[in-house]
Order: C-alpha cells, then structure tokens, then sequence
C-alpha cells in the first residue's frame, strides 16, 4: 500500500506549494490508523471471547472474520503510520525556504490527491465510534465485521489501481507453464471434503509461480487471472487455517485459467 507515493517521497523533495496536501494526508492517516486499530482490536477481543464460551465454529464465534481481516493488522495499519510519520516530516521539509524555487511534481501532486481520494473513502466508512460502543456485542461485532471488510475491498481496489493494470492482453495457452496449468486442471480432492481442491508444491515452484501471476495479472485478461487470498504479500507464506480440515499449513489461492471456472485452491508444501 502506498508504495508509488512513498517512492515519489523518496525520489523527489518536498514543495511548499503542497503543503496543506502533506497535512491533509497527514491528518486522514493519523485518524484512520487510530480509528480502525480499535476497530480491529474489537473485533479480536470479541472473538476471543467468543472462542473462550464455546466450541470452535465459524458461525458463531466470528474467527472467520478475522481471518479474512488479516490485511488491516499485517498490512494497512502499519502503512497508515508509516504514511502518518512520512508526511510529517515531508510537511516540516516544505517549510524551507527552498522548497519554493524548484518546480512542483505533476506526478507527486496527482498521487497525492488519488491517496487522499482513497483515505476518505475509508473514513466514510468508518462510524463515529460512539455509535459501536454503545450495541449490543452481538451486533457490535457484526457491523465490525462488515465495517473491515469494506475497507479491504477499497484497498484492494486502491491497490490494484496502484499496480496500474493498463494493459489489456490476450493470453494463449501456450504461455501457461506446465506446473500452472497441471495445478489448475488437476488439483487433489480432499478425502473428507470432496470440494477442496489442494496441490503440493516446492518453496522454488511457489516462488515461480508468484512471478507468474504477476506477469499474467498484469496482462488483464479477464479469462486468465490468480488471486492470492493475502494479496497484499509479495511472498506468500505456508499458515495453518482453522476454518479447512486441512491440518497443515498452507496458501489459499483463486485461479482461472482458459476462460474456465475459478478455482479455489489451497497450496501445500511438498515433502
């Protein structure tokens, strides 16, 4: 997340005529990284509790959706205070007298005003949180639940854009590798839930087929795509998922090869 902009950070100096852009991004990252740290912290205390009364079960407990907030913790939050503190110092820097003379960056500006776009977006939905101490838990942790889930599907949108997906490509089989396409059209059925579809593949082959997806997702084409659950990794990590009957570690993953069905997939480390 906001690696285009921090990388305009890097690359040029602060400017004064972008002064109150540094503070207004300043001032959304500061809130939003207060506002939605507590959200998240209800909702894992709330499930915690959950856990602690009764049996585990998706439905009734919450787990799931922690699960599926993992971006806000792993990733958005600790950008949000990255973004926070960079634009402090970028603000103080704008200050100089210096910062005048050289001309402004057009790509810096237009990067900026797209990053607060997307920051008040999320603080739309983000409620007063008056509003969420003062339910019920059952529904406190419900309307969490939808609240976070919203925030990382405008992230997810915020980064796919962020990735530039421009090019419009049309893929020929040819241009799949066999480890992909035999993982695509021959994946195992679990014995005890016919409908989960697992492969076994090396730490070499997950990291070749990473390259991969980027290289094919870059293509957009809408019969060929992969989709890491924690897509917001560069590396993906073999974990352990209480929500599968699957014991060992392993990655989630959605492909569509072939103008096919998607597949659910998980990933699991070959021996």
């Amino acid at each position: 997340m906001f690696s285009r902009l921090f990388w305009l950070f890097e690359k040029g100096k602060a400017h004064k005529y972008l002064q109150e852009a540094y503070s207004q991004l300043n001032e959304l990252a500061s809130l939003l990284d207060e506002n939605i740290h507590f959200l998240y912290k209800i909702q894992k205390e709330l499930v915690s509790r959950n856990l602690g009364r009764t049996k585990y079960t998706m439905a009734s407990t919450g787990a799931l959706g922690v699960e599926k907030a993992l971006f806000i913790e792993e990733e958005l939050l600790k950008k949000l205070k990255k973004l926070s503190e960079t634009t402090e110092i970028r603000f103080e820097e704008s200050l100089k007298k210096s910062s005048k003379i050289r001309p402004v960056s057009k790509l810096e500006k237009e990067e900026i005003l797209r990053t607060i776009t997307f920051l008040e977006e999320l603080k739309q939905n983000v409620p007063s949180l008056e509003k969420i101490n003062n339910i019920s838990d059952k529904e406190k942790l419900q309307k969490v639940e939808n609240i976070l889930r919203n925030i990382t599907l405008l992230s997810r949108k915020y980064h796919d854009t962020e990735k530039g997906f421009t090019v419009i490509k049309r893929l020929g089989e040819e241009e799949i590798s066999e480890l992909l396409r035999t993982l695509y059209l021959a994946p195992e059925h679990h014995s005890q839930e016919s409908s989960l579809l697992f492969y076994s593949v090396t730490h070499s082959q997950l990291r070749a087929l990473e390259e991969e997806s980027r290289k094919i997702n870059e293509c957009n084409d809408p019969d060929f795509y992969i989709k890491w659950r924690r897509w917001w990794r560069d590396m993906q990590v073999f974990e352990k998922d209480k929500t599968t009957p699957l014991k060992d570690p392993h990655i989630n993953v959605t492909i569509k090869l072939f103008g096919g069905p998607k597949k659910d997939i998980h990933l699991l480390l070959a021996a």
